[in-house]
Parts: structure tokens; C-alpha cells; sequence
């Protein structure tokens, strides 16, 4: 299982990343100019980073009163604590083979990346298909 490190560098040694990139940014940047017009954008992003911060700092306060208010089941969802990236894959391939699942269509997510929940499943005899119809 290669690391993220790994990957780092794998993208950035592909011929395809820099045309990629030229192709993107200016379009990426033209838009940024014409939704934010004359906004100074640095002091956007030092007010998002500060804002990022705050919740961070609030997220075990946030996690334990959606957990123990019973406001996760309100809405119907099930909450599985694991105090690191093992326990987390484990829960999660323990569910998969609870119910039987022999193929997983899931959105991207950072966290499933972070924890390299993918080839977890996949050496546990589940199939994984990413989509971005979260987004």
C-alpha cells in the first residue's frame, strides 16, 4: 500500500500533470477574479483559516454533543468511535462483512484517504468504486 508521500510523488512525476495544471489555473484564477472581484483575497483567506482553526478547536465539544445528544440518531445515523486510522478501517471492513457487501460504491473522501480505508476493504474481498456524485 503505497503512502500518500508516495503518491506526492507519483502525480508530480506525470507528463500529464503540468499541461493539466497550465490548462486549469488560469481559468481557475479568472473565475476566483470574477466571483470575488476586487475582495482582497488574503484577508478572505486569513479569516477562513481563523474560522478553520475555531472549529477544529471545538470539534470535541462539537463530536461529543452530536454523539451523546442523541443527535446523530435523530437523524438516523449510527456512530462508530475508533481512536486511530486501524480501528477505523477495521469497523468499517467489520460492517462490510457483517452485511455481506462484495462491492462498495463511495464517494471520495479525505478522511477514507487518510486512513487508506480503500485497499482495506479491497484486501478484505471488497470491490471499491469512487464517484464524485457527492459533489
Amino acid at each position: 500500500m503505497a503512502g500518500i508521500k508516495d503518491r506526492i510523488r507519483e502525480a508530480l512525476a506525470s507528463p500529464t500533470l503540468g499541461l493539466a495544471l497550465d490548462r486549469a489555473l488560469p481559468t481557475f484564477r479568472a473565475r476566483r477574479r470574477a466571483y470575488f472581484g476586487d475582495a482582497d483575497f488574503e484577508v478572505l483567506r486569513a479569516d477562513l483559516v481563523e474560522r478553520r482553526r475555531a472549529g477544529v478547536e471545538q470539534s470535541p465539544a462539537l463530536i461529543e454533543r452530536f454523539t451523546a445528544e442523541a443527535e446523530a440518531e435523530a437523524v438516523g445515523a449510527v456512530v462508530h468511535l475508533a481512536k486511530d486510522a486501524a480501528e477505523a478501517r477495521a469497523i468499517v471492513a467489520r460492517l462490510a462483512n457483517k452485511r455481506g457487501v462484495r462491492l462498495a460504491v463511495k464517494t471520495k473522501s479525505m478522511a477514507a484517504e487518510e486512513i487508506a480505508l480503500n485497499p482495506h476493504l479491497e484486501a478484505a474481498g471488497v470491490t471499491v468504486v469512487e464517484t464524485d456524485l457527492g459533489e
